[in-house]
């Protein structure tokens, strides 16, 4: 990570133990069969760039 940069929070964090923790996400858009399944259209619009 670059000095500034946010992390993703997506990205597995390890704990102290060295196992990978819970991350900070408080909601996720899930992919089945490359379909996307969000709780409205815009979390899963493709036209809007994240």
């Amino acid at each position: 990570m670059f000095a500034g940069q946010q992390p993703d929070p997506q990205e597995p964090r390890l704990a102290a133990d060295g196992k990978t923790g819970p991350t900070t996400v408080t909601s996720r858009t899930v992919f089945h069969d490359n379909i996307a399944i969000g709780t409205s259209f815009a979390e899963v619009d493709p036209s809007v760039a994240r």
